[in-house]
Order: structure tokens, then C-alpha cells, then sequence
């Protein structure tokens, strides 16, 4: 999970151990391992990163013309059902994602925080 950058803190909490014991394996990495390991991550974060705006680009594109009254107006009923359900169930996930990221934003600075005042 280390390999992954998943912090120390979750990999506590999700393995019931303390986040002392995961730090202590994460000292045992080697520099360069770990170095490149932040690079793959880093990496990975950019394509995400890149993923994700032109999913949403796209999103912004469907919405605009499924919005289109002339579009509507020829479209069965049911096909508009699951077309606008489908792009609610989307909306909904892309929010959650993002008040997710932020709540493990906040507590990425908590553990930094708590990690440099036991310093």
C-alpha cells in the first residue's frame, strides 16, 4: 500500500495498526525506491488529472446538446430516462469524488501537521 501512496495514516486505520509501525516500514524503503515510487504516483496523478477533464469536457458537451429542446423533442421517453439518469448518476459520483479528495487533502495536513509537532 506504501508502494501505491497510500498515507500511513489510512493503511493504519485500514490494517488496525498503529501509524508508528507504518512509517517504521517506510523508513526501511530505500530512498531511491521510494523516489521512484512518488514518480509513478506523480504520474499516474497527471494521466488522472488530464482523464478527467476531457471526461468532464465531454460530460459539459452531452449535456449541452441532450439539453437542446429540438434534441428532447425527438427522443423517446424511456431513452431520455436513461440517458438523464445515467448523467445525474455521473454528476453525483464526480461530486462525491471531489468531497472526498478534499476531505483526504485535509487530512494529509493533519498528519503533516500531527508528524511535525512530534518532531
Amino acid at each position: 500500500m506504501l508502494l501505491l501512496g497510500v498515507s500511513p495514516v489510512e493503511i493504519g486505520q485500514q490494517l488496525g495498526i498503529p501509524e508508528r509501525t507504518v512509517y517504521l516500514w517506510r523508513s526501511q524503503l530505500s530512498p531511491a525506491k521510494y523516489a521512484e515510487v512518488c514518480s509513478k504516483k506523480e504520474h499516474f496523478d497527471e494521466l488522472l488529472e488530464t482523464y478527467l477533464a476531457v471526461a468532464l469536457r465531454s460530460l459539459v458537451s452531452l449535456a449541452q446538446v441532450t439539453g437542446e429542446r429540438e434534441y428532447i423533442l425527438e427522443q423517446p421517453a424511456d431513452s431520455l430516462y436513461l440517458l438523464h439518469g445515467t448523467m445525474a448518476d455521473k454528476v453525483v459520483l464526480r461530486l462525491y469524488a471531489r468531497h472526498r479528495a478534499g476531505e483526504l487533502a485535509a487530512a494529509g495536513d493533519a498528519e503533516a501537521g500531527a508528524v511535525n509537532s512530534d518532531a
